[in-house]
């Protein structure tokens, strides 16, 4: 029995379909692949454990960055976990320009469409 040396061989269930061409199935999606590994290699394989949505063991995109804030008249800093949110920062930024009243001129400057 040959060993597998792959980590690809962790997530996909090998096989050869009907034209004879060897593939490899992912566990938790069903995206399939050629797994010829003297032809193709495993780095298709590789790349897709890493972008597969439905994979319980990728790592969670959610990590916030510390954020800090100045805390009564002593000095002191609060340290606060927080993640960017672009459409808050858009609904925030609306809020600005609207209750600040600015002209509408200023908003090409901004170039808002980039935001």
């Amino acid at each position: 029995m040959v060993k597998e040396r792959s980590m690809a061989c962790r997530y996909f269930n090998k096989f050869t379909d009907a034209e004879g061409v060897k593939k490899a199935r992912c566990k938790f999606c069903s995206e399939e692949y050629v797994a010829d590994t003297k032809h193709s290699g495993t780095s298709n394989l590789l790349l897709h454990i890493h972008k597969c949505l439905t994979n319980p063991y990728k790592a969670k995109g959610s990590q916030k960055t510390l954020g800090f804030q100045p805390h009564g008249l002593t000095g002191d800093v609060l340290v606060i976990p927080w993640k960017f949110d672009q459409e808050a920062c858009r609904r925030d930024l609306a809020r600005m320009i609207i209750k600040d009243e600015l002209p509408l001129f200023l908003l090409k400057k901004m170039d808002l469409e980039t935001l």
